[in-house]
């Protein structure tokens, strides 16, 4: 038996992410409703994709860590697929990276035999604008497929992640002359910062929240009278003695954005 062209393009779609197919003969008698073969498999060496690598960054838990106001690192890895002239590059908020959702994947198609990719800047700001939705994680993989596309070779996934630094936050005194929270925060960039300050000792979303501007390239927020008036009105809309208070942290282009851990002051 001699499969046709379309047949053997068919067989290799078939395959599945380790390269294999199984098939076996079949037929039938007047004595037996089916005769069947031992089953066989078919191997199909696509190579293989390994040394997925991204530079520059740096070390967050293990993890490769991009600040998200740094240029777009490179992604490399070692292409090492067998007649796979078509190359993609996956990266997603999804550790699955699914190419059928484009709202969370995002796919970048290169040139045959390629090892390595450069977002360009507007792919840069949506892979980070990802990431601020999903605390800063990306995963990333690549693909290559045969002339047809019929045979696929995928790389293992990575993991990638937009590091958006650390903060140390001040202590807030409502019954100050003139209450002020200082901060820092050690993400390089340029940045907006607000104060966030809702009642009771979490951000829950119950009760509202009042948030206040910092003037750029300042590290304090100084609350006037009627700040602590309205901070005042939200504690007593829960019925508590405390507010709670967090900075949030936007990139000058308005696609990252982190929040810091939040503390708590007292009602006087």
């Amino acid at each position: 038996m001699h499969a046709q062209q379309s047949q053997w393009r068919s067989l290799k779609a078939m395959a599945g992410p380790d390269g294999q197919v199984l098939w076996r003969l079949s037929g039938k008698s007047r004595r037996f409703a089916g005769v069947y073969s031992p089953w066989r498999r078919i191997y199909f060496d696509c190579g293989s994709i390994i040394g997925l690598a991204l530079a520059p960054s740096h070390d967050v838990g293990g993890a490769p860590a991009v600040y998200p106001a740094d240029p777009a690192p490179v992604f490399s890895w070692v292409n090492e697929a067998v007649d796979m002239p078509r190359v993609y590059v996956g990266v997603s908020a999804d550790a699955g990276v699914p190419t059928g959702n484009r709202e969370r994947t995002l796919i970048a198609k290169l040139g045959e035999g390629a090892a390595a990719w450069t977002p360009s800047a507007s792919e840069w700001r949506r892979l980070t604008k990802l990431a601020s939705k999903n605390d800063g994680r990306l995963y990333w993989r690549v693909r290559a497929t045969d002339a047809e596309g019929a045979l696929t070779c995928v790389s293992a996934t990575a993991e990638l992640l937009i590091d958006g630094g650390m903060f140390s936050l001040g202590a807030l005194d409502l019954s100050a002359a003139q209450p002020e929270v200082e901060f820092a925060h050690d993400c390089p960039g340029t940045w907006r910062y607000r104060l966030e300050i809702a009642g009771g000792e979490a951000f829950d979303g119950a009760g509202g929240m009042m948030s206040l501007a910092c003037k750029e390239g300042e590290r304090v927020f100084n609350l006037r009278a009627q700040d602590v008036v309205r901070a005042k009105a939200l504690a007593a809309r829960r019925g508590a003695d405390v507010v709670c208070y967090r900075i949030r942290a936007r990139t000058a282009d308005g696609a990252f954005e982190t929040v810091s851990p939040s503390g708590s002051a007292v009602v006087p």
